[in-house]
């Protein structure tokens, strides 16, 4: 059966993921390499795994794209933690760092100590939580969407503004989860600049925010 047609805001999520990917500089993950004037132009492989109603197969083309040393520049997910979040996060666990960063503040979806809120409030307490037409109830934080085999380390907004998240996830050695909270799309800012000088192999799984 066909996925129902994908919401405005999931298709516009889409489109500037492909954009930001392919065309900013300074959102691109990893950093590029010095500029080949004999190279094509890069540009940025979008998957549509329609996020909500994904099973196993989508978190299998994760893992193929690794397997195949295809660069994952970005995993989109849903900013409210809807579809099978933990099975794309468990995936890209396998090869890399991941930095777990659903925040979406120009709508008001912030993350605060580990868990994702709207206007404040939690997502299983929220009345415009998007949960309340779904069968099971919300994550409670975002420990709840991480396998319970993959490390998981939590950082405050303090950590991100001081530069703490930073220098943590320059020493990270894959196969691990680090979750900073953002209240503001500075704080994206700060998270962003953070994923671009790291050394090592690393997957940002997020809203479209983390891109503006």
């Amino acid at each position: 059966r066909p996925p129902p047609e994908t919401p405005p805001e999931e298709r516009l999520g889409r489109v500037r993921c492909a954009y930001e990917t392919a065309s900013s500089p300074r959102r691109a993950f990893p950093p590029p390499s010095p500029p080949d004037a004999s190279a094509p132009p890069r540009t940025a492989t979008v998957l549509d795994l329609h996020v909500r109603n994904a099973g196993s197969a989508a978190a299998a083309t994760i893992r193929a794209g690794f397997a195949a040393g295809r660069p994952i520049d970005y995993v989109k997910i849903d900013s409210q933690l809807r579809g099978p979040v933990a099975a794309f996060v468990g995936a890209a666990a396998q090869r890399s760092t991941v930095v777990l960063a659903p925040a979406l503040p120009s709508l008001r979806r912030t993350v605060s100590h580990g868990a994702v809120l709207l206007d404040g409030v939690s997502l299983r307490e929220s009345p415009r939580s998007a949960w309340r037409s779904e069968a099971s109830p919300a994550p409670a934080s975002l420990r709840e969407v991480v396998p319970a085999s993959v490390p998981f380390e939590g950082f405050g907004v303090e950590d991100v503004r001081s530069g703490a998240f930073a220098r943590r996830l320059s020493v990270a050695r894959g196969g691990e989860v680090l979750v900073p909270d953002a209240h503001t799309a500075a704080d994206l800012g700060s998270i962003a600049e953070a994923l671009a000088t790291a050394p090592g192999p690393v997957t940002p799984v997020g809203s479209s925010g983390l891109l503006d």
